[in-house]
């Protein structure tokens, strides 16, 4: 594979955390009396006229009220864009999970030992191999971008949903001995969300899995959570679960803002 961007990796963190910090911003300037447009969502020079205008740059002369009016009802009430949500299994970029499935599928169907495989072959969709070629990962950011490491713990026997992933992993031999025998290709003919794994035994025969993106459902969710809330907590991981369960009855933001304030001060 080509480059890598590494540098762009550890900026990704901050995202959730500048939009958060800018949300407690704007309420504060709100408070103190800064003023700012009453219609700066659907108004003329609004974010959904820039949005729907017809040409670029965007001018408030020609918002498309269709395209306008798409974008604002389109669907309301049928589609849940909170249903489109992905759940994540595994501390990786979600690219990696792909290749995840495949492999776990494979070693944990077969009733062969790790020591019997040859060699693996990950063919990726050519966008997710692109983020996801990290060969030799140096740290715990570069190995979240990384399917060659995320493949090498499968293959070392360990859990590649441990949240914490440990940076001992990185430098241990169980691990990072496999990285010669893993190869990752670009493939066209994968479709997005894809990924085709071949596991190749050291008699010469081989398995595959080609497994898509998988969601967790409702239940599996729950338990990531409630073993996030184990493993980060302690103590007092059964208050919290206890409290963030109680969010399915609320029904107003009052109550959900009471409810933060509580969790706040656990």
């Amino acid at each position: 594979m080509g480059g890598h961007n590494d540098e762009a990796i550890s900026v990704k963190h901050l995202h959730s955390g500048l939009a958060a910090e800018r949300g407690i911003r704007a309420a504060k300037l709100a408070h103190l009396g800064l003023l700012a447009a009453k219609r700066s969502i659907e108004g003329d020079r609004g974010f959904l006229a820039a949005l729907a205008c017809s040409r670029a740059p965007a001018t408030a002369a020609e918002p498309d009220e269709p395209r306008v009016r798409e974008i604002m009802l389109g669907g309301l009430g049928e589609r849940w864009a909170i249903l489109r949500n992905i759940y994540k299994r595994y501390p990786f970029c979600l690219a990696c999970f792909e290749p995840l499935e495949g492999i776990r599928s494979i070693m944990e169907g077969s009733e062969r030992r790790r020591e019997e495989v040859h060699s693996v072959l990950l063919e990726l969709y050519p966008r997710s191999a692109s983020i996801v070629s990290q060969p030799h990962p140096r740290d715990q950011l570069q190995a979240k971008f990384s399917a060659t490491f995320a493949a090498s713990l499968v293959l070392a026997g360990y859990n590649p949903e441990d949240l914490t992933l440990p940076p001992e992993w990185l430098v241990d031999p169980k691990v990072t001995n496999w990285y010669s025998c893993i190869q990752l290709v670009a493939a066209s003919t994968v479709p997005r969300r894809h990924a085709r794994v071949t596991v190749r035994w050291k008699d010469g025969t081989e398995e595959r899995a080609d497994r898509p993106l998988r969601n967790l459902d409702e239940a599996e969710v729950w338990s990531r959570f409630a073993g996030a809330c184990r493993q980060c907590l302690g103590d007092r991981a059964n208050e919290v679960e206890a409290t963030v369960a109680r969010c399915a009855d609320l029904e107003t933001t009052a109550d959900l803002f009471a409810l933060a304030r509580l969790v706040i001060g656990l």
